[in-house]
């Protein structure tokens, strides 16, 4: 940094950084508090979905079982939920963004080894499709059996709707 002469920055001899704490004494009475206000928390950095392995929470790090997200999903819902609106969301959306059909999703991926079936490219950006139209066959909607894997490429050319 170029100063005027005479003028002096407000962190001259400060340790600024990511982790200005590092190398500081704490007292063994600043320790504990410290220990017991992070009991039980998870800090990790890597919150993302791994491929074929369970999500999981990321402030505890434990795996969810399909029974728990959607338990956590419907206490979720409604007027329960943090973005409540008053319910102004349609219906397909409500179905279409809900634990169920991320569950379905997955579970395609999986039988399918994160495979498109048509030109046969593994992992990348995947789609789950659904062989008997979402919107005709409403009791297939979350059916196995009724999904398939494609890349977004082969997606947009079996799709008619997307041209």
């Amino acid at each position: 940094m170029v100063f005027k002469k005479g003028r002096i920055p407000w962190n001259k001899g400060k340790k600024t950084g990511i982790k200005p704490w590092l190398g500081k004494k704490r007292s063994e009475k600043t320790k504990k508090k410290i220990k017991e206000a992070n009991k039980g928390k998870h800090f990790s950095l890597n919150t993302e979905f791994k491929k074929g392995k369970k999500p999981y929470c990321h402030w505890t790090g434990k795996k969810m079982s399909e029974k728990t997200r959607k338990k956590m999903s419907k206490a979720h819902k409604g007027s329960k939920g943090p973005g409540w609106k008053g319910g102004i969301s349609k219906k397909n959306h409500l179905i279409r963004d809900s634990v169920e059909a991320r569950i379905w999703r997955e579970k395609i991926f999986k039988r399918d080894n994160y495979t498109c079936q048509k030109c046969g490219r593994k992992g990348g950006d995947l789609e789950a499709h659904h062989i008997k139209s979402f919107a005709d066959y409403p009791e297939l909607r979350f059916v196995v059996d009724n999904g398939i894997t494609y890349c977004i490429p082969c997606h947009k050319i079996v799709d008619k709707y997307r041209g």
